[in-house]
């Protein structure tokens, strides 16, 4: 089992040139159903992989859904990795057919992103103090916010990725993909001031330093930066529960409310798919409705409006 896991890992690494997180992903859901189907065995380490079936396939996910109660999206996660783990060992000859191939994969919620509005975005990037760790949270936030990076993609950046004269930042991306992202005057003019701070207190900002430290003056890692967000959020007196992707989506949405291409935005997100990138489309098409609910005279709610009042 163990050099089975182990191919497979290579496989991603080699071959599909997977990233540390998604590996790691793949490895954990694998474990995760070898638990499930070694539940109630008396050796741990009884489960054979390579002759699971339709059935072990289906009952895994039932616990998944009724005992354990994921979400969907999760639920699709495990259901993905089994099926890329068992679509490796066929392909190897190891198995001679898929069983979570027949498996459906349950159906999205068709949850639209969370984003800010740019009231909302103002307050929370005003929000850190005047020092040194304001200054960097409010770099850090600015250029989540400029550059629509993902949360690892900001805080994997080293000093040298950057080119603040130019406006532009080296991305590694999912699946250890490059892009050359821009980055706003906003955002340049908050590293700078904190790179300024930061070089005062005696930290190296060489090229190969990380770009955002903590307070331990190592790395800053992704926990942080999200209990970073709550912590403003609270004091700006915002309702909303936020995630730092938050600041990844109202970087698409403003960009498309303010006429940037579907296309556009995709190569700046770094999506590989149109699609995935679309979804932006319909939260434009919401706040359209929205806005037409609220003021059209026939829209229906401007009359039930009037009544209450």
């Amino acid at each position: 089992m163990d050099q089975l896991l182990a191919r497979f890992t290579r496989y991603l690494e080699v071959e599909r040139n997977a990233s540390i997180n998604t590996v790691t992903a793949y490895q954990k859901d694998i474990e995760d159903f070898i638990a499930f189907m070694n539940e109630g065995a008396d050796d741990e380490n009884s489960c054979d992989l390579l002759t699971v079936t339709v059935d072990d396939a289906r009952a895994y996910v039932r616990c998944l859904r009724d005992r354990r109660h994921l979400k969907k999206t999760t639920m699709e996660r495990h259901i993905a990795s089994l099926r890329g783990f068992y679509r490796f060992l066929y392909r190897e000859g190891d198995v001679d057919d898929n069983p979570f191939l027949v498996v459906p994969l349950p159906r999205k919620e068709k949850n639209l992103p969370h984003f800010l509005y740019y009231d909302e975005l103002d307050a929370l990037l005003n929000a850190p103090a005047d020092d040194y760790l304001g200054a960097r949270d409010r770099a850090v936030l600015e250029l989540l916010y400029s550059a629509g990076l993902r949360v690892s993609e900001c805080v994997s950046l080293n000093i040298g990725q950057l080119d603040l004269k130019q406006g532009y930042a080296m991305v590694m991306g999912k699946g250890s993909k490059e892009r050359l992202q821009p980055v706003g005057e906003y955002a340049i003019a908050s590293i700078k001031k904190y790179l300024q701070l930061r070089q005062a207190r005696g930290y190296s900002i060489a090229p190969s330093e990380p770009l955002f430290l903590n307070t331990r003056g190592n790395r800053l890692g992704d926990r942080s930066v999200r209990a970073m967000i709550d912590k403003y959020m609270q004091q700006t007196a915002q309702l909303k529960h936020i995630s730092p992707h938050a600041l990844r989506h109202s970087f698409a949405t403003h960009l498309l409310d303010n006429g940037a291409d579907i296309r556009a935005i995709q190569e700046l997100l770094g999506h590989e798919s149109i699609g995935t990138t679309q979804k932006y489309t319909h939260v434009g098409i919401s706040k359209i409705k929205e806005v037409y609910n609220h003021t059209h005279p026939r829209s229906g709610m401007t009359a039930k409006t009037d009544k209450e009042e």
